[in-house]
């Protein structure tokens, strides 16, 4: 079992995730860098009320996560109204009207908020205006492929097959939506069904280390960088077109060919100039 963090290193892992230095820190609330820093190292033993509220502040947690009482990091006092909840949806959660465990794994799940953004779009009527596109965009790349010349018939048959996929995708204004909401839905429900017959609990409230590791990633990704080959360019905008559009494994090469194709037309047409 991992050994329970102290006080002062749950101080230290709040401020070093926020990269605050101790001295702005100590700043902040009102103590001594060298105070700040007894507390951290664990030399003081007992941190007084005034500081530790303030520390609990700062970081907005609760005092109980920051002596080590509880893994729950934010205050247990917050306000229903700030949460969003009709009065009705709060009290069927406080009576156990709702399956907590169920309910939770529904919120963690990774794309429930596009499932909830995606309902509210459909209430809205929004999304006609990105089917349009979605449909534009497949008609020309389905032209781009009709265009691209060809050697032999087998050729030929692959760009007519290409086409036909692309155009099976195209959806009308009214049944895309609903059909997006119901995939989305129906994913998160698998997904949620393995974990429990797997008995995998839902997630603890989010660790520093992990923060940390998390923010060395995206400094990392800021990072100059060599350019990547187009392979790797079609690649990565095929892999956020999935997260918009349900792609199947041959939709996705299909998409793949389509733009390897316009590249190695345009790179044709860059060496003439």
């Amino acid at each position: 079992m991992a050994e329970r963090e102290t006080p002062g290193q749950r101080i230290r892992n709040l401020r070093e995730a926020a990269f605050i230095t101790q001295k702005d820190f100590a700043e902040r609330i009102g103590v001594a860098p060298s105070q700040l820093s007894r507390i951290e190292s664990g030399e003081t033993k007992t941190i007084s009320s005034d500081i530790l509220i303030a520390i609990a502040t700062e970081f907005d947690v609760s005092t109980d996560y920051l002596l080590g009482l509880s893994t729950f990091q934010k205050p247990r006092n917050v306000d229903v109204t700030m949460t969003g909840l009709s009065e009705v949806a709060f009290n069927r959660m406080v009576n156990g009207e709702m399956d907590m465990d169920v309910l939770n794994r529904l919120i963690e799940h990774k794309h429930f908020p596009q499932l909830t953004k995606m309902i509210r779009i459909y209430f809205a009527d929004e999304l006609e205006y990105g089917i349009q596109s979605r449909n534009m965009m497949l008609d020309v790349l389905s032209d781009a492929i009709m265009e691209f010349p060809t050697s032999s018939e087998e050729v030929e048959k692959a760009k007519r097959e290409d086409v036909m996929l692309f155009r099976a995708q195209k959806f009308a204004p009214h049944e895309a939506d609903f059909e997006r909401i119901k995939n989305i839905f129906l994913s998160i429900l698998k997904d949620i069904k393995k974990d429990m017959d797997e008995k995998e609990p839902t997630s603890p409230p989010v660790q520093m280390e992990f923060l940390k590791k998390l923010m060395g990633a995206i400094r990392e990704l800021s990072l100059p960088r060599n350019p990547p080959s187009p392979e790797k360019a079609v690649d990565w905008t095929i892999s956020q077109l999935a997260k918009q559009i349900t792609m199947s494994a041959e939709t996705r090469k299909a998409y793949k060919r389509a733009f390897m194709m316009s590249l190695h037309d345009n790179g044709k047409a860059q060496g003439k100039k």
